[in-house]
């Protein structure tokens, strides 16, 4: 009943999937899923991989900071917004 019948196709691939985490911390689930299809033609679904990594007891999680918060527009609009909803602060809160 139900299940998962395929996980032993990704299986076979686990080492090298574990090591592109390790190579590239900041890969995505999608981009690790697509490693095994690109390299030998092996499909899986995002939540295979993310079965996948439950099962060897890792987790992947986005970054912190996304790089567009580096772009100066964005930093300008990110402070304003710092500024307007800090506690104390006397400017309404948008």
């Amino acid at each position: 009943m139900g299940g998962d019948r395929h996980s032993h196709r990704l299986e076979a691939h686990a080492a090298e999937i574990l090591a592109l985490i390790e190579a590239t911390p900041d890969t995505t689930l999608a981009e690790m899923a697509a490693h095994p299809e690109r390299a030998h033609g092996v499909r899986a679904a995002v939540s295979s991989v993310w079965r996948l990594l439950d099962r060897h007891g890792m987790s992947v999680k986005k970054t912190a900071h996304a790089a567009e918060q580096q772009r100066p527009d964005v930093r300008k609009r990110r402070w304003a917004w710092f500024e307007r909803t800090k506690p104390g602060s006397t400017s309404p809160r948008a």
